[in-house]
């Protein structure tokens, strides 16, 4: 590997689309039905919107690993089914959303069974300068202020994520434990709009999809928050695949949306560089020299102090420049069995785990 900057290449490994495998592999239509790789399970089955079934692979480079002879993922996308499946003891470990998050930790009998970590995705709504409001940061900083986060997060997330305080989240290691998030403070969303040139506020259209923690429900709950500094908005609600397409090719006014920032800080920052396009991930197309400056700096520099340095400077100056609404960095909360051992707190995502180091003990059913 050839790097262009002085970054920490482990970093890349801990993503879950860091694959290597012969290149002719991925181009084979059967692939995706029968992949291949060095992994401590091989693949056995899939049956599409049901499970993939996975052996234990004898010849895994690490010499007694994986425990398990066996690894069967459950397909099932909504948290009710889930949440019988565990409740019955059918399955070993399940991911809960904000409504099963608080039902878990009401309940004695399932409160000790959950998991949680503070995920390096950063929930935010981001905002075209290509529309003229959105092109002066007074309105981007008017609209962090409007918004009251704290109450979303507590009332609709049902606290199952962590207030955001600029780009960067908890578990990056360039995070400033000092910076605090904008306060909630309608009159100066006003003051900051009038110095803008909109007294009397604005429309923007807002594109969310249907997604429970950071879309069309949040977005409503918002709506009166910005009408009450005088921004009205118009909701179009497209799925969560086409979102994502929307987003890349700058389609939209304003869009709502949870975005990877980790682990790596620079990688994570790096999007908001001028020379980032905006099919890569600079949605917003953020532009700021000073900015640019600092993260080529931290690009070059030998010194990891100084390199931590310039990505935190870097970061407050996203804060100060917002081009998006800092809304929070998700916590991942998963319901664990208890004869399941070796779980990993893994920040870059919680469902990913090395199963190798997964194994149960003998008070299983499937013992």
């Amino acid at each position: 590997m050839k790097l262009t900057e002085k970054v920490d290449p482990g970093f890349y490994f801990f993503n879950a689309i860091t694959s290597i495998y012969p290149s002719d592999e991925g181009a084979k239509e059967s692939f995706i039905q029968k992949p291949i790789g060095l992994g401590p399970f091989k693949f056995l089955e899939h049956v599409p919107g049901s499970r993939v079934v996975l052996e234990r692979w004898d010849r895994f480079y690490k010499p007694g690993k994986a425990y398990a002879d066996k690894m069967i993922v459950s397909l099932m996308s909504e948290a009710a089914a889930r949440d019988v499946a565990f409740r019955n003891k059918e399955i070993d470990t399940s991911v809960l959303g904000p409504a099963q998050y608080v039902a878990y930790q009401a309940d004695p009998g399932l409160k000790g069974t959950i998991v949680e970590v503070a995920e390096v995705f950063t929930r935010h709504m981001g905002m075209n300068p290509g529309f003229k409001p959105f092109a002066d940061k007074r309105v981007r900083q008017a609209i962090n202020h409007a918004i009251d986060a704290d109450l979303i997060i507590s009332k609709l997330v049902k606290s199952k994520a962590y207030r955001a305080t600029s780009w960067l989240p908890l578990t990056s290691p360039a995070y400033d434990k000092t910076m605090k998030p904008y306060a909630f403070d309608p009159a100066k969303a006003k003051q900051l709009l009038a110095e803008a040139g909109y007294p009397t506020g604005f429309e923007f259209e807002w594109t969310t999809s249907p997604n429970e923690s950071w879309g069309l429900p949040i977005v409503e709950a918002i709506i009166p928050m910005l009408d009450r500094v005088g921004i009205k908005v118009k909701v179009k609600q497209v799925e969560t695949a086409v979102l994502a397409d929307v987003i890349r090719k700058g389609e939209f006014q304003a869009y709502v949306y949870s975005m990877a920032t980790g682990p790596d800080p620079s990688a994570a920052l790096k999007c908001f560089h001028s020379s980032t396009p905006q099919s890569a991930c600079n949605y917003t197309s953020f532009k700021n020299a000073d900015f640019d400056k600092m993260i080529d700096e931290a690009g070059q520099t030998d010194d990891a102090a100084k390199r931590g340095q310039l990505l935190q400077k870097a970061n407050a100056l996203l804060y100060e420049e917002a081009p998006v609404w800092f809304f929070n960095y998700n916590k991942a909360v998963m319901a664990v069995q208890p004869w399941l051992k070796g779980i990993q707190l893994n920040a870059t995502e919680l469902t990913h785990q090395n199963a190798e180091d997964l194994w149960v003990d003998e008070t299983s059913p499937a013992k």
